[in-house]
Order: C-alpha cells, then structure tokens, then sequence
C-alpha cells in the first residue's frame, strides 16, 4: 500500500531515494575516513610504545 502510494508519487519518491542514496555514501566515505585515522593513530601509538619500551 505503501509502495503503491510512493510509485504513483515518482518525483518525490525519486528525491527521497536520491537523499538516501546521497547519505549512504556520505555515510561511508565518514566511516572510510574515520578508519584511516583511527588505524594512523593506532599505528603511530604501536610505534611509540614500541620504542618507549625498546
């Protein structure tokens, strides 16, 4: 019922797809990006320890 109501209504329903679409990638470039700091300042905090305790 719902989707029936969403097809008849094609532009919004359009807009609303692109929105989530548009936020699933931001969504994963953030995730992306947080990795890469988190393993950065993971590996920089090994290698720290490692040549404090050497």
């Amino acid at each position: 019922m719902i989707l029936d109501s969403m097809l008849s209504n094609s532009p919004g329903f359009l807009f609303v797809l692109s929105a989530l679409l548009v936020a699933m990638v931001g969504v994963v470039r953030l995730a992306q990006a947080c990795l890469r700091c988190v393993r950065h300042w993971l590996g920089h905090a090994r290698a720290g320890f490692r040549t404090a305790h050497s």
